[in-house]
């Protein structure tokens, strides 16, 4: 308050006129509470800041009037006042004063007035104490022209007059209508879009009670967008490029009429602006962006994170999707709508054979008030991504020549040159990755002794061949097998990421038949006798012979000369000479008796016989061609057995050496898939067929002439393997439904169409793995829904997913009142202003979300006084139209903490208090106990014990003028009342004690704080004391007698009385009557008033009258 006071009093030292004649400090004063109280400004610096605008348009130039410079005494007694006054249309001239209470004027009509007045002569302000200030014009008649100046004897000019009637309201011009409806400030009086165009009417605003003309303006404002018809009050769109949304929310505007008396009004309108969608999403620095990723990269992997904004303020996200270069479903946005990953792995080897190179177009659209729509903006950018090959697959074998087999070949020991056998392999990795080469890892005979150098492998044909190296020598005699470890590499470009596999390979070395026989002794030179006696069949010789040669151990020796007798013949086993027929040297059959053989020993080669029976198969867990000898998945890894063929051959040596070879396999449809057995199994299908039909060759080895060979139609069942994952139609698998929010449970929101290229998964089964909200008060949920295949009602082995991603627009639908949430419906403040704020949720039914703003949702600046108060709280929601909205209404016990924030004020007593000079009552001297006095009455506005206004006397003292004496024990008074009343009676004797003729009581009234010292105030009443005619008149020289001459005239005085004062203090006129003997009516009585207040008392005869004073 001393703040207020501070300024107010700066305000009224500005008042035109000498300081002497400046009583109205108390009017200005009051003028600045009351306008204060009007607008409901309470806060010390706001009231400041009121009193600073009265001084300014105080001494504006153009509200003050000059007045002629020859007229120097008019400044001396007349004084221009602005006075600050609510305005009311119904207030017309004969209706009420200007000041009323403040309650019955609406706080957003306020006007200024200048009132030009000689305040001395008709300007009558008052404030009595306790009460509100008032200013009126005096109820004497108001002078037609301004009094003359007391200095001068001249009058004021005309042009300074003003008429001022009792009663007069003088301010008339009012707002009157707004078009749309004015909304209580800071609500938004209207909502226009951003971007309006110049010219267009936003606002249109008339008002009444004018006075001539009315000029309307902008007094004020937060931008230079709009402007208004001085005459018309239509305020337009006046430069459009300030109404961006994206930098301001709102505008307001302070809008003044003035008339030409000149009276003003003015009031503050919020005018909203409406984001509009005008911008499309842009990308942070650049939209073409290059990564580079492994082929390695995982699903999930980050590709590129985008950053794409909006501005526009209601656009709250932005949505991006690729539209195009992803033909193979390998990218995809994450959640955020912003980040590219991997959504599958990218596959360049073969024979998935994925592109190196995507050059992705990104499309970003904007979420416009929460919804992705038709409406919305989209900006393009490009991610062109570059995948490394990795070299992550190993050379696989394929199928060798001759066929990979133990030995895969034989060779004669002596070969000087040729191709044994070819290695294949293959690697699926791209490019150089793929690549194979070929090189020995070793080459060792069986012995383990080193054979490299007389091999030779063609590095990329793989082709191993004889060189001409001779040393070591390639000798049966000494070696039986050469072993092979063949490696096949791969060729990355870092050699350190190479990758090599390594298969052993046999070549058995074949005998070559290259030595003679050795005899031993080497001359070939045996000596031999026997008797003549010797039987046939005597062993004669032993031929000891040998040939050096490793398969030729068996010799054979013939008689070629010296037998011309066939006394001598070889045995079976061909060395052991034994005599065919008894030798007989005697006579006459005189056999010679020394005898020289010649021998020939040869080798014994085998026999060549011709292969005179094919070899046969045996069948083992074999039907018929039609019936499958096995089954195998389609995806059957490499080098796994299938099943296993048998076949003998009962020739000797290698004509009866089985070799087997598939020469052909034909699938169900006819197509020929020989390279799956061959290579590997990529190339069984079980998409395509159920079994296949291979034909096994089983054939002999001779070393020479017509080889044989048999077959056999095995059929092999292919099973399904599950190496497709679902398929989605749209393949991107994309979707965007839009629902209500009013949608129940179980409403279908979108149908997955999902199959799975798989023979034999019949069905496929999605599930939600992850939902959520774009933001998290969007009204966009993102699903991500994952589908497996099944087979048979079971899940799929392995399990193969596919994932979908949903994206659900909910559009909202205002089907829910707004809820009030306050910590507590009982809340306890502070006896002063304050501003509840309490926390309003519109419309979160369904979806939990904020969808529309509450409006209403403080009180500011609302005062309580104790104890409590009942607030009921009216919200509503923002939606459109108006009749859409939804209120919800609330009650709140506000239980007010009381503040002793001064001391009590006097009110009005009864009977009322006018001075402390001024009897208030009167008591009579003999007035009975309990008889009520008068009754103080004051009023402490805090509430509580703050506000209990506790009364006592802090004396009574009866008086003369002169003589005082204590009466405090005759007279008590109510605390809580305020009632004096008589306590003692009979000692108020006032002709007894003179000093009785009135009595002072000193009042005093004090607050009851609980806590501090109690505030209290005091006044002074006086009560006259009345007297009580209690005592009779005394005569003297009663009895009286006297003598009357008959026939005396009328009016003869027949007797003087001499009577004493009456005793009674009050009784100084004593009045006399004849009561008895005067039945004739021949006297009368004749009252007399002498100085010393004795009375004389006269008798006169006369004719007959009644008795008089």
């Amino acid at each position: 308050h001393s703040e207020r006071y501070i300024v107010s009093g700066a305000v009224a030292l500005g008042v035109d006129g000498p300081p002497h004649q400046h009583s109205s400090v108390g009017l200005v004063l009051d003028l600045i509470d009351r306008a204060a109280a009007a607008v409901g400004l309470h806060n010390p610096s706001d009231v400041a800041a009121l009193a600073a605008t009265l001084l300014t348009l105080r001494r504006s130039s153009s509200w003050r009037r000059s007045r002629p410079a020859k007229n120097t005494c008019c400044p001396v007694e007349f004084c221009t006042l602005y006075l600050f006054c609510i305005s009311k249309p119904e207030m017309t001239a004969n209706k009420g004063g200007m000041f009323r209470s403040v309650g019955e004027y609406e706080p957003s009509k306020v006007s200024f007035f200048c009132l030009m007045m000689s305040w001395s002569s008709w300007l009558r302000y008052s404030r009595p104490r306790g009460q509100p200030g008032s200013i009126e014009a005096s109820r004497e008649a108001a002078p037609s022209r301004a009094p003359p100046c007391p200095a001068c004897g001249a009058c004021c000019p005309d042009d300074r007059q003003a008429t001022l009637f009792p009663g007069t309201a003088f301010a008339q011009l009012a707002w009157d209508t707004f078009s749309p409806a004015q909304q209580t400030y800071p609500t938004a009086t209207v909502t226009i879009d951003e971007n309006m165009a110049a010219t267009t009417t936003v606002l249109t605003i008339t008002t009444t009670g004018a006075t001539g003309t009315v000029t309307y303006s902008i007094a004020s404002s937060t931008t230079a967008a709009f402007t208004i018809g001085a005459s018309t009050g239509v305020i337009t769109v006046n430069d459009a490029s300030l109404l961006d949304r994206e930098a301001i929310s709102f505008i307001d505007l302070v809008l003044q009429a003035v008339d030409t008396s000149p009276a003003t009004v003015s009031t503050t309108v919020r005018i909203d602006l409406k984001d509009v969608n005008e911008i499309a999403p842009t990308f942070s620095s650049t939209s073409t962006y290059s990564v580079t990723i492994s082929e390695s990269a995982t699903v999930g992997t980050t590709i590129q994170a985008l950053t794409v904004t909006d501005t526009d303020s209601a656009a709250t996200n932005v949505a991006c999707t690729i539209s195009s270069g992803d033909p193979d479903g390998k990218f995809q946005f994450r959640s955020d709508n912003q980040t590219i990953e991997l959504k599958a792995a990218i596959e360049p080897d073969s024979p998935t054979n994925n592109s190196l190179t995507y050059t992705l177009t990104i499309v970003c659209y904007d979420n416009f008030n929460g919804v992705y729509s038709g409406g919305s903006l989209a900006s393009t950018g490009t991610v062109s991504v570059s995948v490394t090959p990795v070299n992550d697959n190993s050379p696989t074998w394929g199928t060798f020549t001759p066929a990979l087999a133990t030995p895969i070949t034989t060779i004669d020991e002596n070969l000087a040159s040729g191709t044994i056998f070819t290695a294949a392999a293959s690697d699926v990795d791209y490019g150089t990755d793929g690549v194979v080469t070929f090189s020995f890892s070793t080459v060792k005979f069986n012995t383990g002794a080193d054979a490299s150098a007389l091999f030779t492998i063609g590095s990329s044909s793989g082709v191993v061949s004889r060189t001409a190296a001779t040393t070591p020598a390639l000798d049966r005699e000494t070696y039986s097998h050469v072993e092979f470890v063949v490696l096949a590499m791969d060729s990355p470009t870092v050699t350190a990421d190479r990758l090599t596999i390594t298969q052993t390979v046999q070549v058995n070395l074949k005998d070559v038949n290259e030595f003679t026989p050795v005899f031993d002794p080497s001359t070939g030179l045996y000596n031999v006798s026997f008797s003549e006696t010797a039987p046939a069949g005597t062993l004669v010789l032993n031929v000891s012979v040998s040939d050096p040669d490793f398969s030729r151990t068996a010799i054979s020796c013939t008689i070629t000369s010296g037998n011309t007798l066939d006394r001598f013949q070889m045995r079976a086993d061909g060395t052991s000479l034994e005599l065919k027929t008894q030798i007989e040297p005697d006579s006459p059959t005189s056999d010679p008796i020394n005898y020289v053989l010649t021998l020939s020993c040869a080798i014994i080669l085998p026999v060549l016989t011709r292969a005179v029976r094919s070899p046969r198969l045996e069948r083992p867990a074999w039907t018929s061609a039609t019936t499958p000898i096995s089954t195998i998945l389609e995806n059957l890894a490499v080098n796994q057995t299938v099943f296993t063929a048998s076949a003998t051959d009962d020739d000797a040596g290698d004509d009866g050496l089985v070799v087997y070879s598939i020469s052909g396999a034909v699938a169900e449809n006819g197509s020929s898939v020989m390279e799956a057995f061959a290579i590997n199994g990529s190339m069984l299908d079980r998409e395509g067929y159920s079994y296949v039909d291979v034909t096994v060759e089983a054939r002999d080895s001779p070393a020479s002439g017509t080889t044989y060979t048999i077959t056999q139609t095995v059929r092999i069942g292919i099973s399904d393997y599950n190496e497709f994952p679902p398929a989605f139609t749209p393949s991107t698998g994309l979707y965007t439904p839009a629902i209500p929010e009013t949608t129940t449970a179980g409403t279908a929101v979108q149908t997955i169409v999902a199959t799975d290229p798989d023979y034999s998964n019949t069905a496929v089964v999605c599930a939600i793995a992850a939902a959520g909200q774009a933001h998290p008060r969007s009204t966009i949920y993102l699903l991500t829904v994952h589908c497996a295949d099944m087979n048979n009602g079971t899940l799929g082995t392995p399990v193969l997913t596919s994932t979908a991603y949903i994206t659900v627009n909910v559009t909202l639908v205002n089907d829910y009142d707004p809820t009030i949430t306050l910590n507590s419906t009982t809340m306890v403040i502070p006896e002063e202003h304050v501003s509840i704020q309490f926390h309003c949720q519109c419309d979160c039914g369904r979806l939990g979300l904020w969808k529309r703003r509450c409006l209403d949702n403080n009180l500011s600046n609302v005062r309580f006084r104790a104890p409590s108060k009942t607030l009921v709280i009216t919200v509503r929601d923002s939606a459109t139209p108006a009749s859409a909205q939804r209120t919800a209404t609330v009650t709140v016990t506000v239980h007010v903490l009381p503040r002793n924030l001064g001391p009590p004020v006097w009110g009005t007593f009864n009977p009322p208090w006018i001075s402390a000079t001024t009897a208030i009552n009167s008591v009579s001297e003999n007035a009975d106990e309990g008889f009520a006095v008068f009754t103080a009455v004051a009023i402490d506005y805090d509430s509580g014990p703050d506000g209990q206004v506790i009364y006592s006397l802090a004396s009574v003292t009866g008086t003369d003028g002169s003589t005082s004496v204590d009466l405090s024990s005759v007279f008590n008074i109510s605390s809580s009342s305020g009632q004096v009343q008589v306590k003692t009676k009979g000692i108020l004797d006032r002709e007894a004690t003179p000093a009785y003729t009135y009595i002072n009581f000193v009042v005093q009234a004090r607050d009851n704080p609980t806590t501090g010292t109690p505030n209290s105030i005091i006044q002074t009443v006086r009560v006259d004391v009345t007297d009580f005619n209690e005592l009779d008149p005394t005569f003297t020289g009663d009895p009286f007698s006297a003598t009357l001459v008959e026939d005396s005239a009328a009016g003869t005085l027949v007797k003087q009385m001499v009577v004493v004062s009456d005793p009674d203090s009050s009784n100084t006129i004593i009045t006399c009557q004849i009561t008895s003997g005067n039945d004739l009516s021949l006297f009368r009585h004749k009252l007399r008033k002498l100085n010393n207040h004795r009375t004389e008392h006269g008798h006169r005869s006369g004719q007959a009258k009644k008795p008089s004073a």
